[in-house]
């Protein structure tokens, strides 16, 4: 097991944990998948108080139920896959950064340098969060001197995040990263439109999320643009969500793999 952890062989180390283990498969399941469970509920929470404070209790009424009802979500809150969770760390770190942006205090910073350490920890996408946050910057426009200090916090609590959940290791991140290069580099089966493709094809995410999510959230999405277009305020605040789900949504699009509608997970949170 040791071997395999060193090498950051996925696959063998989880057999390894999950079938050879003091606990029995069946127990460690039902915790891995409590887990995921508990986190869903937390984002749930999370959700509803982000979106009254911004936008009243009917709104984030509709939000929590939009949210609790998505077959998406509610397919993947029971699984112990890290999806779901990177879709929580990821919303996180959008909202907790924002909230920097827009306070300046160096808690607020530390603060989202920890959700962006979750973020990236989660799952080797959650870098993501990383240009998305960058244009937010760019959109606000902070005081420079505010910003620089705040983001030398950030990364001083992220680096110190990732060296706790990485036990000091972070050759362990590069590991990660040449294992996806090399499986970008190897493709990945997927199908569409009754064909079989082992690399990315542009319009795979787009097809996804067309059948696989709810005709009542594009509906729900087109009434909420046509709202926000006839009301300046809340068009001014927009961006702070729809940003970052359309960098995640193109680099979806252009990535060199296809694999499923789990990936899209991120962005239902924030539209």
């Amino acid at each position: 097991m040791s071997a395999a952890w060193q090498h950051a062989d996925q696959y063998t180390f989880g057999a390894n944990f999950l079938y050879h283990n003091r606990l029995s498969p069946d127990t460690i399941l039902m915790v891995s998948r409590c887990t995921t469970i508990a986190l869903t509920l937390f984002f749930a929470l999370i959700l509803t108080i982000w979106v009254e404070r911004r936008a009243g209790r009917l709104a984030a009424v509709i939000a929590l139920i939009l949210f609790a009802f998505d077959q998406n979500v509610l397919a993947h809150r029971r699984y112990a896959t890290n999806d779901l969770c990177l879709a929580l760390f990821f919303f996180l770190a959008v909202v907790c950064w924002n909230r920097a942006l827009a306070r300046g205090r160096l808690v607020d910073y530390a603060v989202a340098g920890l959700t962006v350490a979750l973020a990236v920890c989660t799952k080797l996408s959650g870098v993501l969060v990383l240009p998305a946050l960058a244009v937010l910057c760019l959109v606000r426009r902070p005081d420079p001197k505010v910003l620089a200090r705040g983001c030398a916090m950030a990364l001083l609590t992220a680096v110190i995040a990732m060296g706790i959940i990485y036990h000091g290791t972070f050759y362990h991140y590069g590991e990660v990263i040449d294992a996806w290069r090399a499986q970008a580099a190897g493709g990945h089966l997927a199908y569409a439109f009754g064909s079989t493709f082992k690399h990315g094809r542009w319009y795979f995410y787009p097809a996804v999320a067309a059948v696989k999510t709810p005709v009542g959230v594009f509906v729900a999405l087109a009434v909420t643009a046509l709202a926000i277009l006839g009301r300046r305020r809340i068009a001014a605040d927009s961006y702070v969500v729809v940003v970052p789900a359309a960098i995640y949504a193109t680099a979806c699009i252009v990535s060199p793999i296809d694999l499923g509608i789990r990936i899209l997970l991120p962005i239902y949170p924030l539209l």
